[in-house]
């Protein structure tokens, strides 16, 4: 766009996304990425279905900006398989590096196969603040080869 700056500014604050990110896996990967695993390759058939190899996998989000008062909470509809029972939701702020597990909670999930919603409280913790650029999510130990997560969604969701 050109023009003057403040009419610039303006037009973008316009087109700017008012609702936190939240991604629904139906066609497509959305911009996630799974690392130390496999997934079913395109197209998706209204889920991305992982299957885990001999490393920890995990999975994450392209860039993205929200601020964490503005989404305080995470929706996830996941299904497992596997021993593990718990995943580390992590989030980056704007400046960090990478995921890191001081900014990160479990979130308990069952490994039996079947579509559950779960919902994490991230404002938990203290480190949830400010702007925030992505998500990643992890088992919380190592599962075994052949496991599976199939992901529906994931979303963000602003406080009621």
């Amino acid at each position: 766009m050109v023009g003057k700056f403040d009419d610039i500014r303006a037009r973008f604050i316009q087109m700017a996304a008012k609702t936190p990110p939240a991604w629904r896996f139906e066609n497509d990967r959305q911009h996630w990425t799974v690392r130390d695993a496999t997934d079913q390759g395109f197209p998706l058939r209204g889920e991305w279905r992982i299957t885990l190899g001999e490393r920890k996998p995990r999975l994450e989000s392209g860039v993205r900006c929200w601020r964490a008062e503005a989404a305080p909470r995470l929706t996830l509809r996941l299904a497992c398989t596997g021993p593990g029972t718990t995943v580390r939701v992590f989030w980056k702020r704007l400046g960090d590096e990478g995921f890191d597990s001081q900014r990160s909670l479990p979130l308990p999930v069952h490994a039996d196969g079947k579509f559950h919603t779960y919902q994490l409280n991230l404002k938990s913790s203290p480190s949830y603040s400010g702007l925030l650029t992505g998500l990643a999510i992890a088992p919380v130990v190592e599962p075994p080869p052949g496991g599976t997560f199939a992901i529906h969604s994931i979303g963000l969701v602003s406080p009621k």
